[in-house]
């Protein structure tokens, strides 16, 4: 089972964490799955996208600022 924290919307992509410890994104339109990033603990905070920056933390206390692309 793989829950998931809230989720932020940038350029058509739905980005969020979940317990498997892993960023991920989701076409928002088509459902397509765009890929995953490890963090290494699982996530359970909100994602925060401001400008171009994706800010997540997750369970082991780690806070990370990703740039993202267009």
């Amino acid at each position: 089972d793989r829950s998931s924290a809230a989720s932020d919307v940038y350029k058509r992509q739905v980005l969020f964490g979940a317990s498997d410890g892993y960023l991920h994104a989701v076409d928002l339109n088509t459902g397509a799955y765009r890929g995953k990033r490890a963090l290494g603990a699982p996530v359970f905070s909100s994602v925060a996208v401001s400008g171009n920056c994706l800010f997540v933390a997750d369970f082991g206390g780690n806070i990370y600022n990703f740039k993202l692309h267009n």
